[in-house]
């Protein structure tokens, strides 16, 4: 079983993260404030709390074989299997990148004296999240990690929240008496130019205005009866850009020839004369990197000719009205995940505390799930290469724009229900109501 006292500071870390939504940083600032010491006698890193919350022997089982950095061969159930490795990374990479392996290749096993370690709620909520992580991870056409610092913050307009007079992203700003500390929204000209009495000097109270963001989110995906239309005209737009170029067998055959060059032009020179190759290697590398981008779009071509798009349409909206549902039992994580994902923009003039919120439903893969094959709805013409640095984009369907003046959002009576709402353009324009 463990210490206790050790055993106390696991499942707290568990509790913090999938629950709270805190991120390694902030867990290992707490733990180190309390002067508890890690399990080599130091103070906690970040890293450390990473690796203890993305431990999966702690819910009950245990997964091996699940990543590879293997030159020859790999271990596998029955014998040993030879890896296929990209002759250019054999002969020129100083460390061979760690690639995940496919789900069928994994060793599964539970752990039946750790399955009651977490409670149950805990335990499948992380469960669910270790789940999320390792299909992301699989996933290489994942968007690129966050910079923000503060996304396991409590804010969750943090990054979305703009001053309507420059543009310029507000942030997070504790104030009050020590114990009765409120949060707010401060623009960041007010902290390092302070005018008294400057609009910029000015701060909105955070609770309020995530609360009728979040509320307003809430009605429209699930008031909103001309949403399913306009889902199904972005989808039948995209498809309508899967123009036809050059066959898929044939970008695949030139494929073919480049590595048949890069492996020839490998096995016939030796270390002396390899790093004359160089520039040939590199050469080939680039257009092995463009065909790859190429056929992945060809592939992104066919499968979105095979869409229904009212089936998907349905499947989005089920998705969309059923997260409307749940959004009072969200974790705070979840929460700023969702908000994140349908609020386009929260622009507020500082002078008046006039709100405009821009939501808009965007069609990646996260919303779409398993409803669409393959990567259909990744925009064709995009890059699927692994090194690439480009970010894909993201198709969006306009949900609605709001406006509402400072009063009526403070006192939570902004609502949709007497908005006005256009079905040709998708836009709430909801009014303040008395309660």
């Amino acid at each position: 079983p463990g210490f206790a006292e050790e055993a106390a500071i696991v499942r707290e870390t568990f509790d913090l993260h999938f629950r709270k939504g805190w991120g390694g940083k902030r867990i290992a600032d707490l733990l180190n404030r309390r002067g508890v010491r890690s399990p080599q006698g130091k103070q906690w890193s970040q890293h450390q709390v990473e690796v203890i919350y993305e431990q999966e022997v702690y819910t009950g089982r245990s997964v091996g074989n699940r990543t590879s950095s293997a030159i020859y061969h790999e271990r596998k159930a029955s014998a040993p299997k030879r890896v296929i490795l990209d002759a250019a990374i054999q002969a020129t990479a100083v460390n061979i990148p760690v690639r995940q392996r496919p789900i069928s290749e994994w060793f599964v096993q539970d752990q039946p004296r750790m399955e009651n370690f977490l409670d149950p709620e805990l335990r499948k909520l992380a469960m669910a999240e270790h789940e999320r992580l390792w299909a992301r991870r699989g996933d290489i056409d994942r968007e690129k990690k966050s910079k923000s610092r503060h996304q396991a913050s409590d804010y969750l307009l943090s990054g979305i929240l703009h001053a309507k007079q420059d543009g310029e992203s507000l942030v997070g700003a504790l104030c009050g008496r020590v114990g009765k500390k409120v949060r707010y929204y401060r623009h960041r000209r007010g902290n390092r130019d302070y005018i008294k009495g400057g609009i910029y000097s000015r701060m909105v109270q955070a609770k309020p205005l995530e609360d009728a963001v979040v509320k307003l989110v809430s009605e429209l995906l699930m008031t909103d009866v001309g949403l399913r239309d306009r889902i199904m005209t972005a989808i039948k737009a995209e498809s309508a850009r899967a123009v036809d170029g050059e066959p898929l067998a044939e970008l695949q055959q030139r494929r073919e020839q480049v590595k048949r060059r890069t492996i020839l032009i490998v096995s016939k020179l030796d270390d002396e004369t390899l790093a004359d190759a160089k520039p040939e290697l590199d050469r080939l590398k680039i257009e092995r990197r463009s065909l790859d981008e190429q056929i992945a779009a060809a592939e992104s071509a066919n499968a979105m000719r095979m869409i229904d798009p009212g089936a998907v349409a349905d499947a989005v909206l089920a998705q969309l009205r059923q997260m409307a549902q749940n959004v009072g039992q969200m974790p705070i994580f979840a929460l700023r995940q969702l908000i994140a994902a349908v609020v386009g923009s929260v622009v507020i003039d500082m002078e008046t505390k006039a709100v405009e919120v821009q939501m808009m439903v965007p069609l990646d893969e996260n919303f779409l799930g398993g409803h669409v094959e393959g990567k259909a709805m990744r925009l064709v013409g995009t890059s699927a290469s692994s090194t690439s640095d480009e970010t894909h984009p993201i198709i969006r369907v306009e949900l609605g724009i709001s406006t509402a003046e400072s009063a009526a959002w403070a006192a939570g009576r902004v609502t949709t229900a007497g908005g006005r709402h256009s079905a040709d353009q998708g836009v709430a324009r909801p009014e303040p109501q008395t309660p």
